[in-house]
């Protein structure tokens, strides 16, 4: 008799190869938008947002079990700004940049990331690719009846995340 059943995957590794299809799918993303291929990048970003929401349910799981320590993911990986007028986020939205200078803005850590990509709005956000070929995303949302709207880089957000995931223990404490 043959027994089959699912393989168990160390916990580190889970976070790990979701942050390796971020990072391709940015890529993948980033020579696709140079090659005005709509279709690549679609395909390319639908499979970046599905290994980011694996992220983020791996690398909370392991926190709120315990096998991650929270301050792991307090890391700063961007900004945001919390509680943003309709205008100003508007604007934000338009430049495809934070405003820097905004009373409310504030660094956005790992875990604050992480949480903005599981609530964002989808209508507002959006991307930027800089100069040098960095991969920001823009989220917008609402929380409690305030608007934000966040930016990271994208290649700190899976750095931290691989720096968090080396951490992941195998069994509690």
């Amino acid at each position: 008799m043959v027994v089959r059943y699912f393989k168990v995957i160390p916990r580190s590794l889970r976070a790990r190869k979701a942050i390796n299809a971020i990072r391709v799918r940015s890529s993948q993303f980033k020579k696709a938008l140079r090659q005005n291929d709509e279709q690549r990048q679609d395909q390319a970003a639908e499979a970046a947002w599905s290994s980011m929401t694996q992220l983020f349910e791996c690398l909370r799981n392991e926190r709120d079990y315990k096998y991650l320590d929270a301050s792991e993911l307090q890391r700063p990986v961007g900004l945001i700004v919390e509680r943003v007028e309709q205008n100003a986020l508007s604007a934000m939205v338009a430049r495809t940049r934070l405003d820097r200078h905004h009373p409310d803005c504030k660094p956005l850590t790992q875990n604050d990331a992480l949480n903005k990509l599981a609530h964002y709005d989808e209508s507002n956000t959006t991307y930027r690719i800089d100069g040098r070929g960095a991969h920001f995303l823009l989220l917008v949302g609402s929380r409690h009846g305030h608007k934000w709207i966040a930016e990271f880089l994208v290649s700190r957000l899976c750095q931290s995340a691989a720096e968090a995931a080396k951490t992941i223990r195998q069994c509690s404490r």
